[in-house]
């Protein structure tokens, strides 16, 4: 299985399609993981890095499905403010 560099220094910001793909490989080694009858050092460092990552990637997702709820512009009122500049530029 192979990750988005997005925990790398200077990586790109991944797009929320990645950022799905990633929790869902995250979920899955978390779940082969627990499986595990028990776990070595290395792995306990592991599970905790993928979990920290697993909480991260969630709240990135979380914060823009509240950005995306937000309206940015007001098409309405732009449009509006549009015309009433065409119309004092006519006169």
């Amino acid at each position: 299985m192979e990750f988005s560099p997005s925990f790398a220094a200077g990586a790109r910001v991944l797009r929320t399609d990645q950022l799905r793909h990633d929790l869902f490989k995250i979920e899955y080694l978390l779940t082969t993981l627990r499986r595990t009858p028990r776990a070595a050092a290395v792995e306990v460092y592991d599970i905790g890095w993928l979990r920290d990552r697993h909480r991260f990637l969630s709240s990135v997702l979380a914060a823009r499905r509240a950005l995306q709820q937000e309206k940015i512009v007001d098409l309405a009122a732009w449009r509006r403010t549009g015309v009433a500049r065409e119309e004092s530029l006519a006169a």
